[in-house]
């Protein structure tokens, strides 16, 4: 099984506030019932970064139904398994300065931190915290507990598997940083280099891949909504099945679904 993927664009704005519009240059990702998925790398526009990147959250969050009925607590593996990640490769990297400098283990962690892009190990500490509570939000969040839990695939539709890989934004918010489309079709070579092929996503059978992900230390979710595939390919991360119908609404999948080269980064 092949897999094809590319780089999530770096930051998202999701507006729909009585106070703001989109840029009428900018092409939606993903649009619904008001709300934008926009892509600000893609030009030049006066928005401020920050702010745009904040209207996102909150409208994420804001997207599901917060009930005291919910059931139990569902662990964001993918969360968990980044932050695990990001915290032993700063040690590692407070270990290599101790080790080189000779210099105290404090005074090594603050090394860390500033290749890390922060002043001091305090403020490490501080992200880790919120990396941590905001996986917290996203292990409680409803939304991604009934696509994980409860939504099965449809007999009727046709499903794409994907992988989103959550990473850190320039602000070190978590967040999905690229997706791949994990089941290719071979459609050739590119000319005579057979070392370069040709393929597009393919269709998976659903059943086959939920057997698949059983028992194994991460998330899979099944999107059959506009507002849980703009929270997926934005926040979750993790493995999803996406129905064909909604990855025709998405330029993005659309994208990763078209025939491309493959290895995508060779020269």
């Amino acid at each position: 099984m092949t897999s094809c993927g590319k780089n999530h664009p770096l930051i998202y704005l999701l507006a729909g506030s009585p106070d703001y519009l989109p840029p009428a240059q900018a092409k939606p990702l993903l649009e619904s019932n008001g709300f934008w998925v926009l892509d600000l790398t893609s030009f030049n526009v006066a928005i401020p970064a920050r702010a745009g990147y904040w209207k996102m959250a909150a409208y994420t969050e804001g997207l599901v139904m917060n009930s005291s009925n919910r059931t139990s607590d569902l662990q964001h593996i993918e969360a968990e398994n980044f932050i695990s990640r990001y915290e032993a490769k700063y040690k590692r990297e407070a270990k290599k300065f101790e080790k080189r400098l000779g210099i105290k283990h404090m005074q090594a962690l603050n090394a860390a931190a500033k290749k890390f892009g922060m002043e001091r190990h305090h403020y490490f500490l501080e992200r880790i915290e919120s990396l941590k509570s905001r996986a917290h939000h996203f292990a409680t969040q409803e939304e991604r507990i009934r696509c994980a839990t409860v939504v099965q695939p449809a007999k009727d539709q046709n499903y794409y598997w994907f992988h989103a890989a959550l990473g850190l934004d320039d602000d070190g918010d978590l967040m999905a940083r690229s997706v791949a489309c994990c089941k290719t079709t071979w459609l050739g070579f590119v000319g005579e280099d057979t070392t370069r092929e040709i393929r597009k996503g393919a269709l998976v059978n659903p059943d086959r891949v939920q057997d698949m992900c059983k028992g194994r230390r991460h998330s899979l979710y099944v999107i059959d909504d506009i507002g849980a595939l703009s929270l997926w390919i934005i926040a979750w991360g993790g493995f999803a099945l996406v129905p064909e119908d909604l990855v025709a609404e998405s330029d993005f999948l659309t994208d990763l679904i078209a025939p491309q080269e493959y290895p995508p980064n060779s020269p």
